[in-house]
């Protein structure tokens, strides 16, 4: 039977198309779209509107979601940093403002409900995907031989992706392996698609969790590679 899982965080995301490929890996996706004044949540469907700026919102996301499968097995934060890129081109107070309720709180709200009902209704697995991109610091950062010609992002969302990084690795070393739950960290660079992510998450659905020799391990990112050094760490 497949697993019911949560997609969250693609409403930004031209050509995205994440709902059908979880359903070719065999799993029942819930997908959050764009919010709109006028958007009805009232319908119940495999997709509801996430009004990122509103923490009602993240609940209704999840309630509305167990109206439709009873129960969650898992959910994915996606952080699209070159997608958020084009929407937040323009560094004034108004933009700074709503990137912080939409890139940045909005998925604070998400997840801190979703770990709730986790913990009251059943375990679940939590993953954090962040598809990063360079920003001017890490550019600056690197010798001049390492630079690339890669546009860099600007400083909207170079904020929002180092809060988004942050976050996650601090609520997956708070949830280290608690109640059940498990928190993932999975960073790819834009140039990995959806089918890729998507196959990596279908697969660690499946699987046990994970054992750590040390804790350290539960704030490493991983990648999709299969001889990545991140899974190295992992034993069953």
């Amino acid at each position: 039977m497949g697993k019911n899982i949560i997609l969250a965080g693609k409403e930004y995301s031209k050509n995205s198309d994440i709902e059908k490929i979880a359903q070719t890996l065999g799993l029942n996706p819930f997908v959050t779209t764009q919010y709109f004044e006028e958007s009805n949540t009232k319908i119940i469907s495999t997709s509801t509107t996430w009004n990122r700026s509103s923490p009602i919102s993240a609940h209704s996301v999840i309630i509305n979601a167990e109206n439709y499968f009873r129960q969650i097995d898992g959910a994915v934060l996606f952080f699209d940093s070159l997608a958020y890129d084009k929407i937040f081109t323009h560094n004034t107070i108004d933009e700074f403002t709503r990137a912080t309720d939409e890139l940045i709180l909005g998925y604070n709200y998400l997840t801190l409900e979703l770990l709730r009902r986790f913990s009251d209704h059943n375990p679940g697995k939590l993953f954090f995907v962040l598809q990063s991109q360079e920003t001017q610091a890490d550019i600056l950062k690197n010798s001049p031989k390492q630079q690339t010609p890669q546009q860099n992002i600007g400083l909207i969302t170079s904020m929002a992706q180092s809060a988004f990084k942050s976050f996650a690795e601090n609520i997956a070393a708070l949830n280290f392996n608690q109640n059940g739950n498990f928190v993932y960290l999975l960073e790819v660079s834009s140039e990995v698609s959806e089918d890729e992510i998507l196959s990596w998450i279908a697969t660690k659905m499946q699987e046990d969790l994970p054992i750590y020799k040390n804790p350290k391990q539960a704030v490493i990112w991983q990648s999709t590679e299969v001889k990545s050094k991140f899974q190295l760490p992992f034993i069953k």
